[in-house]
């Protein structure tokens, strides 16, 4: 069966058709389109109440809007001074290293930094992985087995359901990758379980942390009125903590790599950072999106007759760590 033959649009399953037609892009992923999920691309998560395990649109909507106020470019702003003090605490963990002359995987190393991020501002306590030894690999090592089981179990529906049933040994000899997602749910339990149960406790410990912050997932828990509201911020907290973590972790690795792969590369942006901030100096948010080789620049399409298109793309450190940050089979 070919597009030539059958047109642009070929139903290759009972709810997935393979569409040939570029413009038809926009028509697909429109912004104010209302189509519920498949079930085939997230029940594998095993988080069926989270905003993103969601399949009907409309409750979809409902609770993302719960926690779209959380992730506004303003509240970001606000907890700017956390992420730098993270930051600077990973600075000086790597300067230790590099006085050690210890090789050092940087995945790890951008997984504590995401994580703890992520967890002082959305949990009542932050997990503190930057103050690993050896930056936690086994937290890198979790993202990635579980993603991994993720994408197994779209193709083999139960199978994990059912190896979690057995005992722990034998988990281990059929597939050890799975005891680490096991042990990390466990962890995830115990957290919103703490939260849930002990309100007073995760308020105080709240109150002492870096950033003062609403705590999300403490306020989603004043929200929640359902009996299944542990559950169901449980599913957040799972949702959350990993994908703020995986996501963004393979696209600062993919950049670390490239711009010290590249002598220009690293060089341009040496230079254009020197340029904005001096040697040293404190750099803010706000400044920094407005350095053109760092975050982007635009760039109009040539074609192959010389000619401008008059519309443009993104180009720029972070636009192409992006590109690089996912696999690719081609890239040009």
């Amino acid at each position: 069966m070919s597009h030539c033959e059958q047109g642009p649009i070929i139903r290759v399953g009972p709810r997935e058709v393979h569409i040939n037609n570029p413009d038809f892009y926009e028509t697909v992923y429109a912004l104010r389109g209302k189509r519920n999920k498949d079930p085939w691309f997230t029940s594998n998560f095993a988080v069926p109440k989270s905003s993103f395990g969601t399949l009907s649109h409309d409750v979809h909507r409902s609770r993302r809007s719960l926690m779209a106020p959380y992730f506004s470019k303003a509240r970001v702003q606000r907890i700017e001074s956390t992420i730098l003090a993270k930051v600077d605490k990973l600075v000086r963990r790597l300067e230790e290293f590099v006085h050690s002359q210890q090789p050092l995987r940087l995945d790890p190393v951008f997984s504590c930094l995401l994580v703890d991020i992520v967890s002082e501002y959305t949990n009542y306590k932050c997990f503190n992985y930057l103050d690993s030894p050896d930056f936690q690999p086994i937290w890198a090592d979790t993202t990635k087995d579980l993603s991994e089981c993720a994408m197994m179990s779209r193709n083999l529906p139960g199978v994990f359901g059912i190896l979690a049933c057995l005992p722990r040994r034998l988990v281990k000899q059929i597939y050890p990758k799975l005891i680490t997602v096991m042990d990390f749910r466990a962890d995830c339990i115990k957290e919103v379980a703490h939260m849930f149960h002990n309100t007073s406790d995760s308020k105080e410990m709240a109150e002492v942390k870096i950033c003062q912050e609403p705590t999300l997932f403490h306020d989603l828990l004043k929200l929640e009125s359902s009996p299944d509201a542990e559950e169901r911020v449980l599913h957040e907290f799972i949702s959350i903590i990993t994908a703020g973590t995986e996501t963004t972790s393979n696209t600062l690795t993919a950049i670390t790599f490239h711009v010290l792969n590249n002598i220009k590369i690293k060089q341009k942006l040496r230079d254009e950072l020197y340029q904005a901030f001096g040697d040293g100096n404190a750099m803010t948010w706000t400044e920094l999106e407005q350095l053109p080789y760092l975050v982007g620049e635009e760039v109009p399409k040539i074609v192959a007759t010389g000619t401008n298109l008059g519309c443009a793309f993104q180009t720029g450190v972070i636009y192409e760590g992006l590109r690089f940050g996912t696999a690719l089979d081609t890239y040009d």
